[in-house]
C-alpha cells in the first residue's frame, strides 16, 4: 500500500508519511491485491486513529476476477483533526493491510 496526494498511471504521487491538511484536501489510498481464488470481491479502505479499531465506514472498492489488481480509494483529511493515522484495507473482518501517515495542520 502507498499514500501519496494523487496517482498517475498505478502509481501514487506526492508519496509522504505526512500531510498538511490546510494544503493537502485529500489522500489517495493506493492497492495492489493480488487474487488467489480468482472470484470477485470488494475490500474497505478506512481511514483511523492509529490504537483505535474502527470497522466501520470507510470506500468499497470492487475488484474483478483477475488474479492482480490495483486501485485507489481517494480520501478527505481536511476535516480530520491533527494527528497520527492509519489507512487500513480489510476484506470483510479481515484486515489484510495498512499505512500508517500524520496529518498536521
Amino acid at each position: 500500500m502507498h499514500i501519496g496526494t494523487g496517482v498517475t498511471n498505478h502509481a501514487i504521487d506526492g508519496e509522504a508519511a505526512t500531510f498538511s491538511k490546510a494544503t493537502t484536501h485529500r489522500v489517495y489510498v493506493l492497492v495492489k491485491l493480488t487474487n488467489s481464488s480468482g472470484a470477485e470481491g470488494d475490500v474497505v479502505v478506512a481511514i483511523e486513529r492509529a490504537g483505535a479499531t474502527s470497522h466501520g465506514g470507510g470506500v468499497t472498492l470492487h475488484y474483478p476476477t483477475t488474479r492482480r489488481y490495483t486501485t485507489y480509494a481517494r480520501i478527505p483529511i481536511s476535516n480530520r483533526a491533527a494527528g497520527h493515522y492509519r489507512a487500513v484495507v480489510r476484506s470483510g473482518n479481515v484486515e489484510i493491510g495498512f499505512v500508517e501517515f500524520d496529518v498536521t495542520d
